[in-house]
Parts: C-alpha cells; structure tokens; sequence
C-alpha cells in the first residue's frame, strides 16, 4: 500500500536520518522511512566501473531466496541497475529501460515472479567519479509521482548521512553563498520550482538556474535535493 507523501511530511520522514549517530541506527531509519511510503525492498550501495565497490556501506533487504537465485544466475555481473549506474543522472522506472539483453529481460522477469509489482533506481554521483545507487522494489504499484520525490528526498539523506558516519564527504570549509545563492536554495527546500522562484524573487528562471548550478557545484552535489539536505546539514540554511 502506497501513502501519499507531501514534500513537508518528507522533511518530518528524513529527520531520524539526520539524527543517526551509527550507520546500523541509520539504516533503520531510512528503511521504517520507506516503508512509511511503501512496501519495497531496497538494495543501495556505492558502485565503480560497473561493479558494487566498499561492501560495507551496502544495505540489501530484498529475501534470502531471491538473493540465492541472483547469484545462482550470476545477475551480478549483468544488472542493468548496476552496470549503467554511472550513465544514469536522473531515476528512472525498471519498465522504461530500453535495450536491454535477453538475460538483463530474464533477470526482471524473474524477480517479478516473487511478486515484485516494478522498480525504480536512483543515482546519485560522488566526488570520485563512483554512483551511490539505490534500487526500490515494490510489492505494490507506486503511481504518485511525489511518492517517487519523497523517496528520493529520503535516499539523499541517507547518502549524506552514511557518507559523515563514513568520513567519505568532502574536506575542506563550508562554502560561502551569496544572498541570491541562498535564497534560491531556500525556496527550493520549500518545494518551489525554478518558476515559482523566479515570480517571488522578481528574476528570470535561467538566472534562478545559475545560481542553483553554482550552489550545486560549491557543494560538491549532484543535484538540488541533495545540496538543499547538505545546506541544512551545514546550517546554510533553515527551511
């Protein structure tokens, strides 16, 4: 069953994440935050050159029996999920992967056979060229699109806050932003869009877009989401 997510009650889902002290409290935590939105099993972990890297860091809750037979069938080696995790910038729904190996097809077919209903994986890409992805699959359809936004909300947290428990975020001091900077990032953490903010701050949306990418790149981020989560994490901002 699927639970509509507001991008407010996404804030309330991460806030345990932010709060974790160890990475087995974190992985509780983003896992009762998903489930919150839907059933699903998870598989995430940091992934280099096609293959999974620092086994550590990885969280697989997916059942015993599937993961036998994954690695039975030497899955590993093909999985889409994996292998193009440094091509992929945006998430993306298992049924709209296109050109795909017959046995890349099977490897789907047969997990939807223990009544995973589809999937969806997100990338988000780190500082050395890795990709820290995360595969939801889903006992029940999810339809809404701001349940898709609130799971990546949650899984943006969660690489942030496994990536300080790890000591693998970036060195160095806490970039300045300019006062327009700032109150981009602001209203983006309020769940406005490049329109909106450039009606209430009166400026164009490719100027509102610069400012953004400049945060994003001070920030060593790979995308709004995750810079609005660093931002807080440094008290840059307060949504």
């Amino acid at each position: 069953m699927t639970k509509t997510v507001s991008f407010d009650k996404a804030f309330d889902l991460i806030e345990p994440l932010r709060r974790s002290t160890t990475a087995s409290e974190l992985r509780a935590a983003f896992v009762r935050a998903t489930k919150s939105i839907s059933d699903c099993y998870i598989a995430s972990g940091r992934v280099k050159g096609g293959a999974p890297v620092n086994a550590e860091t990885a969280l697989v809750t997916y059942p015993d029996a599937w993961l036998k037979h994954y690695h039975e069938r030497k899955y590993l080696d093909i999985d889409p999920t994996i292998v193009n995790a440094g091509r992929s910038y945006v998430p993306y729904r298992w049924e709209a992967l296109q050109d795909i190996s017959v046995k890349q097809r099977q490897m789907f077919l047969d997990i939807a056979e223990t009544g995973i209903k589809g999937g969806i994986t997100m990338s988000l890409h780190t500082p050395d060229r890795a990709a820290f992805v995360t595969s939801f699959a889903f006992t029940k359809a999810v339809s809404e699109d701001r349940d898709l936004v609130a799971l990546g909300f949650i899984n943006s947290q969660y690489y942030e806050t496994l990536s300080k428990l790890s000591e693998a975020e970036l060195p160095g001091p806490v970039p300045t932003f300019s006062r327009r900077e700032k109150e981009c990032l602001l209203w983006v953490s309020r769940g406005k869009t490049t329109w909106d903010i450039s009606v209430i701050l009166g400026i164009s949306e490719n100027t509102i877009n610069a400012y953004l990418k400049n945060v994003i790149l001070k920030l060593g981020c790979s995308g709004r989401i995750q810079a609005v989560l660093r931002a807080i994490d440094l008290n840059l901002i307060s949504p």
